[in-house]
């Protein structure tokens, strides 16, 4: 038997290694999906591809096979490569009877190339290819990334392919299968016009042992154990298709050296074989022996872009690390106490979790690594051989030109600060890095050298004031003794102090500019510093160093017009964006718990240093509870706030009174307990333990029952709020419940375990009517179960997703509304109870493993892995965030009083959401995307524009009214004027079009003269809007250029200025300004007959998104910088927000001028307090906010405590 080592397999080869992807890519296409298959490199697609279109042709359906290298990359144009593509289909469907291809090719001059494509399968490929099914398989899809000009237009007609199948049944015949090393990303970043999102990924998995049966044939002939050594093969190749089938073929190899053609082993002996095997044939020397090459390819993937070879390097050490801590005993697994012979559990070290960055996903496309759980993981033994701690350490080396200095920073445990970079080598090395990604541990070393630099300026401006200061003193003594000198020559004296005079005029004026200048670059630095801690999610110190840069401004003195308005700016991001507003960092290990006392006064920490801490809520340090031996897992107040529980590693239960004393400790479980809760009369306290039961205790420390049934451990615990229910969360994937019967808790009873996750559950929570249970999971996920009204029992409500790793805590908000997760992805996020998201609060710098809510619901507090407790706002006070779309928001619409806001998505519904924020209704739509949506003048009506270029006139409830289809043009936008009487649309058809209400109402006789058709344009219209007058309609357009429209149809005035397309444009209220909004960057002002009044620059990208607020004093700009931007009419801008994480499409301000409401691409609907913004005094805010941490956390330096203490900041 033959084993092939790189390359395809036949269909039919007897080594091909039947996956699960088989089945899944074979039954996909099948039932119409777009399917795509990308992976690394050697991992068997091109194989999986073969067979997949062997067995779709054996059934009489036609496959198609491209490969986009041969199609040509370098020097290839636009049109040869679509013309490519488009004779490889004619010929491989064997059209050329029945076409003439040159003369069609020559009837398609005039339009583009990826127009002509689609005629060709629309007017030629379908109509004449015989097959039922047409399969197209696109393979080396990545090599489409080196091609000269974009690609979009080629996936976002694949996406047009699908799109079609409801209006042209043929395009039902046609379906896709795309093969390669990318992300979808890479290939296309527009997700508005991206198939990825509605195709299926197909996971290409290595060989199962089960699945690896083929092989064992050809081992056998050679060999005395054969299942034993494909299950050692298996072992260090985790199923890798290419090294399986290469360590099979050395086996066959090293058999036929032998004289027998066999090989004999001691049964037992087969583990110690194949590692010699793998270790002198593959891992040693192995860039020599790497042939067909399998490792050098992986080490060129990893290192071929100077870039981001760093950051990728950085997060593979990571996981080796973690890995490595693994395999030395660093996961959970028992232990011995030492004091009392007991078994307990120790700490995890967790692995690094998925964040689907763009580094993790190129990391992955490797083939180094793969997703475990939430988590990355080493695909296997042989590369964790190859590419092993030395071997990173010595690339990291290569890359870093301050790697001796770095290294020595390292070994010194990070605290040598005369390994930093200073002067000229710190900035070369800032040099370096631009446009670099780096490792986590490297952005550290430049932070520490940067801050330990920016220490030394300020120590040396300090020591030169003092200089200064002693160089006056001396001045001022030597002109005394000049004076008594002058007595005695009073002419000569004059004349010589005149001259001093001047020159030490001079001299102090020169000093006094190199001392502006000093802390003017101080300040700067501050700024720039602000600006970069709150991009990377560190808002609190953010904040407090836009105070800094505020203070030392006020101390310069002098007014610097280019200062003051960055400054401003980056105090105004740090208090608009600002969600952490203190922490505890007295902790010296992770901290696993927190809880809040009943009367939200004081918070209880406990960590992994073997203690709990007692806290103000302003941080003061209140008490240190020692006694426990092993980490303290779990903390819980009693329901009086009098008394403190704790559960620990060392298998105990604590009570404490909150002086520190220690009541009463609690032994019963035999490993680590992990959870904890009082009940809510506080007579009962219920533990959850890696012994595999939860405990019932009075309060004087009596075992009242134990409750078991799980096969698992038991992580958290709950009690109902009305005491009759315990729930605990299982590392069996479940949740259990227990009741008690009338005559108390010696009788519980199981009542219900609730199903669903796939992976551990490690937290659980009632809600304050007990009405729901949220559960939280290793899998990622939280389930909310609601209780039935009849059964009584709980059922799966929702799953609540958006993590990127295990969620580690759950908790509810006094009012039930709101759920906060804590997760391993070092994120909390904000959830309310019907499901949708609504914010994301980061800023902890590694796992956070417990959070939970005050009871007053002011403040969230978290704890997380690098030893810190942080206090959150539960509000933000300038902006409410919702992840309102699974797409990005398009349109908004805001009723005439200001109670509802509606919006629309590239998906098939309209969403209403009262002004708080809360999910009022969803229309869903059967045919189509909503892309626009208007309400009419009386709020009574909307009008939906759908992506088939239908109108739809329906009531608040969903009652369609009137449709109306376009026949004329591909709509883009569309309004409803201020009377509800006409509907106002713009088309691709360069038109705009006018229709009156008799045109969409039934029931009235249709007349052509009440649709008018608006031309003048001189390319596709892109928004259209009624003034408030109703007098009047305004279109933007890609011709540059703004129109204003009679409603009889007649132009009645061009707007000429900007120097790119026009996306947007808007009336003030009075009827009497527009503003316009344009892919040049700028927004522009202008009067009705057509004057330039101004034009605000200061975005970086595209305006999508004007509006005026209703005094006409105001103009708001959103970007396609993700910015918003507020402006005076005189063009000074007022303030900058940012809260979005991609393009702004759309902004809109509330009648009464309450609401500012942005929609962008991240999904995100924001609504902001545009009062509380335009009247904030900023810096009184923003030092009210963090006059606590600076007063009281340990970290903070001396000299800025007083930061917010002086008179000018009360």
């Amino acid at each position: 038997m033959r084993y092939q080592v790189g390359g395809s397999l036949r269909s039919d080869d007897p080594t091909y290694i039947i996956r699960d992807a088989d089945e899944k890519l074979y039954t996909s296409l099948k039932a119409g999906d777009f399917c795509y298959v990308f992976n690394s490199r050697q991992m068997g697609k091109s194989s999986l591809l073969q067979r997949t279109s062997y067995r779709l042709k054996e059934e009489g359906y036609s496959c198609v096979y491209l490969d986009m290298t041969i199609l040509g990359i370098e020097d290839t144009t636009p049109e040869q490569w679509y013309k490519g593509i488009i004779i490889s289909l004619f010929y491989s469907l064997n059209l050329a009877e029945q076409i003439n291809f040159k003369g069609w090719w020559e009837t398609q001059k005039g339009i583009s190339s990826v127009q002509k494509l689609h005629c060709f399968v629309e007017e030629v490929l379908l109509p004449n290819a015989k097959a039922e099914r047409i399969f197209i398989f696109i393979d080396e899809i990545d090599s489409l990334l080196s091609l000269s000009f974009p690609i979009n237009d080629f996936f976002a007609w694949i996406r047009q392919c699908y799109n079609q199948r409801p209006e042209n049944s043929n395009f039902n015949r046609l379906g896709f299968a795309l093969f390669g090393v990318a992300s979808p990303s890479d290939l296309i970043a527009d997700k508005g016009r991206t198939p990825f999102n509605l195709g299926k990924a197909i996971e290409l998995h290595g060989f199962q042992l089960y699945e690896a049966t083929p092989l064992l044939q050809g081992v056998k002939e050679v060999v005395s154990q054969p299942q034993a050594i494909l299950q050692e093969i298996i072992h260090w190749t985790e199923g890798q298709p290419f090294l399986t089938q290469k360590l099979c073929n050395l086996v066959i190899q090293i058999a036929a050296e032998n004289a027998t053609g066999m090989i004999s082993l001691i049964p037992g002996t087969e583990a110690f074989w194949i590692e010699q095997l793998v270790k002198t044939h593959i891992i040693q020397n192995w860039q020599s022996q790497d042939e067909p090459e399998h490792l050098r390819t992986i080490r060129d993937r990893l290192l071929f872009n100077d870039q981001r070879a760093g950051r990728l390097l950085g997060i593979y050490q990571k996981v080796l690390q973690a890995e490595e801590q693994f395999s030395s005993g660093g996961f959970p697994q028992k232990e011995m106490s030492s004091s009392r012979g007991e078994e307990f559990f120790t700490l995890p070290h967790l692995p690094v979790p998925i964040d689907d960055s763009r580094e993790q996903t190129e990391l992955l496309l490797s083939g180094l690594v793969e997703k475990h759980n939430g988590y990355l993981k080493i695909k296997n033994p042989i590369y964790r051989s190859v590419f092993n701690t030395e071997w990173v350490l010595k690339q990291l080396d290569n890359l870093r030109p301050y790697s001796q200095t770095f290294n020595a920073w390292v070994a010194s445990g990070y605290k040598d600060e005369s390994r930093l970079l200073r002067g000229q080598a710190l900035r070369d090395t800032q040099n370096w890095i631009q446009g670099k990604s780096l490792s986590d541990w490297d952005y550290q070393f430049l932070a520490a050298s940067q801050e330990c630099e920016q220490r030394e300026v300020q120590t040396a401006l300090e020591a030169a004031r003092a200089k200064e200061v002693e160089a006056r003193l001396a001045q001022e003594q030597k002109t005394a003794k000049f004076q008594r000198f002058l007595l005695v020559a009073v002419c000569i004296g004059l004349l010589v102090s005149s001259i001093l005079g001047v020159g030490s005029f001079i001299m102090y004026r020169q000093t006094k500019k190199s001392e502006s200048q000093a802390k003017s670059s101080e300040i700067r630095a501050l700024v720039s510093s602000s600006a970069g801690l709150f991009a990377s999610q560190r808002r609190l110190d953010a904040l407090v160093e836009a105070i800094k840069a505020k203070d030392r401004l006020h101390k310069l003195g002098t007014t610097n017009s280019n200062l003051a308005p960055q400054v401003e700016n980056a105090l105004r991001q740090a208090v608009y964006g600002a969600d952490e507003y203190n922490r505890f960092s007295d902790h010296t290990a992770s901290v696993m718990a927190v809880d809040v006392s009943p009367d939200s006064s004081l918070i209880a920490s406990a960590s992994i240093d073997n203690t709990v801490k007692l806290w103000r809520r302003d941080g003061t340090e209140v008490a240190t509870l020692k006694g426990h031996k092993g980490a303290v897992r779990a903390v819980d107040f009693s329901s009086n706030g009098q008394i403190l529980a704790s559960a620990g590693e060392d298998g105990t239960i604590k009570l404490w009174k909150l002086d520190g004393t220690l009541l009463k400790t609690f032994k019963g479980h035999t490993a680590s307990v992990w959870g904890i809760a009082f009940s809510p009369d506080g007579q009962f306290i219920a533990s959850a333990s890696w012994d595999a039961t939860v405990k019932l205790w009075k309060r004087d420390g009596t075992l009242l029952k134990t409750f078991q049934g799980s096969k698992g451990a038991f992580w958290g615990v709950a009690f109902s709020p009305d005491g009759q229910t315990i729930a605990a969360a299982s590392l069996d994937r479940t949740v259990k419940l227990w009741k008690r019967d009338d005559s108390g808790w010696q009788n519980a009873k199981p009542v219900q375990t609730l199903q669903g996750h796939t992976a551990w559950v490690v937290g659980v929570a009632f809600s304050p009517d007990g009405q729901t249970i949220a559960s939280a999971s290793e899998d990622r996920t939280v389930k909310l179960w609601r209780r039935d009204s009849i059964s009584k029992s709980y059922r799966l409500d929702k799953t609540l997703q958006g993590h990127d790793a295990g969620i580690s805590g759950v908790a509810f908000s006094p009012d039930g509304q709101t759920i906060a997760s804590a997760s391993l992805d070092k994120t909390i996020k904000l959830w309310n109870i019907d499901g949708t998201q609504l914010r994301t609060l980061r800023g902890h710098s590694a796992s956070v493993w417990g959070v939970t809510f005050s009871p007053d619901g002011s403040f969230i507090a978290s704890a997380g892995a690098e030893n810190v407790v942080r206090l959150w706002q539960s509000q933000n006070p300038f902006q409410k965030s919702i992840v309102a779309h699974k797409a990005g928001i398009w349109s908004i619409a805001i009723a005439s009083d200001s109670s509802t806001i509606a919006t629309t998505s590239h998906e098939n519904m309209v969403k209403f959401w009262s002004s708080q924020g809360k999910l009022l209704k969803t229309l869903t739509e059967s045919k189509g995307e909503v892309s626009e949506v208007s309400f009419s003048g009386d709020d009574n009506l909307i009008a939906l524009f759908t992506s088939d270029d239908t109108v739809k006139i329906k009531k608040r409830d969903g009652t369609l009214i009137a449709s109306y289809k376009s026949h004329h043009s591909k709509l883009t936008s569309g309004v409803f004027s201020p009377d509800g009487q006409t509907i106002a649309m713009a088309g691709v058809d360069k038109n705009v079009q006018i229709s009156r209400r008799d045109r969409l109402w039934p029931g009235v006789a249709h007349r052509a003269a009440t649709l008018q058709i608006l031309k003048g344009h001189q390319a596709e219209v892109w928004h259209v809007v009624f003034s408030p007058d109703g007098k009047l309609v305004a279109s933007a357009s890609g011709d540059n250029t703004a129109k204003l429209w009679t409603l009889d149809g007649n132009l009645f005035r061009t707007l000429v200025g900007h120097s790119a397309a026009v996306w947007r444009v808007v009336f003030s209220q009075d009827s009497k300004m527009l503003a316009t909004g344009s892919g040049d960057n700028t927004v522009k002002l202008w009067t009705l007959d057509g004057k330039l009044l101004n034009t605000f620059k200061g975005h970086k990208a595209g305006i999508w998104g004007i509006a005026f607020t209703p005094d006409g004093k105001i103009v708001a700009s959103g970007s396609v910088d993700a910015s918003i931007k507020l402006w005076k009419l005189d063009g000074t801008e007022v303030t900058t927000l940012t809260g979005h994480t991609a393009a702004i499409r759309v902004v809109a301000i509330s009648p009464d001028g309450t609401l500012l409401v942005s929609g962008g691409d991240d999904n995100t609907l924001i609504l902001w307090n545009l009062q509380r913004i335009l009247n904030l005094d900023v810096l009184n805010y923003g030092c009210t906010l963090v006059q606590d941490y600076l007063k009281t956390n340990t970290t903070v330096e001396e000299g800025d405590r007083s930061l917010c203490n002086m008179p000018k900041f009360k």
